[in-house]
């Protein structure tokens, strides 16, 4: 991680949720993604959670006039890390003054320097 990209600089990664902060079966997720005369995709999604994995299987549907109405799922599986295991991870991996930036992104982003 500490060498992506060469050089010096930062490195930033999305924070993932925490264990206690992730909820499941409270609410169901969904988007319009494109809504155009020719195109939409519609995105919905309910969380779930195997072990110590947030388990987001995402419904998409995309209808275009040409080929019609197509189904299918993405899932996503996060591991569900406390906080400071992930900035210890970024430590391990090289990054230094590693901190979380909370205004960025969904839910902050971990920012680490690569060492000189």
């Amino acid at each position: 991680m500490a060498n992506a990209g060469g050089g010096t600089g930062a490195v930033a990664r999305d924070k993932l949720p925490d264990p206690e902060q992730w909820r499941t079966g409270e609410k169901v997720h969904g988007e319009m993604c494109i809504d155009r005369p020719e195109l939409e995709i519609v995105r919905l999604c309910v969380s779930e959670q195997r072990g110590p994995f947030a388990v987001t299987p995402m419904h998409h549907m995309v209808a275009t006039l040409d080929e019609g109405i197509e189904y299918f799922v993405e899932t996503h599986e996060l591991l569900l890390v406390p906080a400071e295991r992930y900035a210890q991870a970024m430590a391990r991996a090289g990054l230094h003054d590693v901190h979380h930036v909370p205004d960025v992104f969904v839910r902050g982003a971990w920012i680490g320097t690569r060492p000189r």
